[in-house]
């Protein structure tokens, strides 16, 4: 099974270890790069998520990249890069995780930041992942069997949210849709992107 490569914003990190889902992701991802901003700023390390985050560094399945060790062709496509996304309406964190991206020539951009989202599609060439996509990939590499563990997943996300101020994306007319419902969202989108379709395919 092929296994993915992608850059990190906070958001979604937080995501899976708060859900638990930490060491189920890793059969999807092999690596998992945060931006050296995020890492010093972003996550707290004496937390219960940092201290997580910390273990999967020393598990070699993060990695914290520094603008430091970018080689000179990198820091140029880097730079350039920070001064596109300078002019839309993102924070640090997400500039400078997307600028990695287009420096490493990584496809992916795994984010829950809705808002973000777009615009840094749009401004560093990357495919958005957020946390339902990541259980429609695993969905499909594992099949069946791993429905009721996935759904367990799901709904502990959903509680990380205040009712009423859960994402539009897993809702419809202001209510929560169940796992299925999300899944076929998530799959919708992945058949209409090529590179992501790809992708889904690859990972099986």
């Amino acid at each position: 099974m092929a296994k993915i490569k992608a850059v990190f914003d906070a958001d979604i990190l937080f995501h899976i270890v708060k859900t638990g889902y930490q060491f189920y992701a890793k059969q999807l991802i092999t690596k998992a790069y945060i931006a050296e901003y995020v890492y010093d700023h972003e996550i707290k390390k004496g937390t219960r998520e940092g201290k997580a985050i910390e273990l999967l560094e020393e598990m070699k399945i993060v990695e914290i990249l520094y603008e430091k060790k970018l080689n000179a062709n990198q820091k140029v496509i880097y730079q350039a890069a920070i001064e596109i996304l300078d002019r839309q309406p993102i924070q640090e964190g997400e500039k400078r995780t997307a600028a990695f991206a287009k420096a490493y020539n990584l496809n992916y951009y795994m984010s829950d930041d809705n808002n973000a989202a777009s615009f840094i599609k749009v401004s560093a060439g990357v495919n958005i992942i957020n946390f339902c996509d990541l259980l429609l990939m695993h969905l499909h590499v594992f099949g069946k069997d791993s429905v009721a563990e996935l759904t367990y997943y799901y709904n502990e996300f959903v509680k990380l949210y205040e009712t009423g101020k859960e994402p539009n994306l897993i809702k419809d007319n202001g209510r929560v849709l169940p796992f299925k419902d999300v899944i076929i969202r998530c799959m919708t989108k992945f058949m209409q992107e090529d590179e992501l379709k790809t992708l889904l395919e690859s990972l099986k």
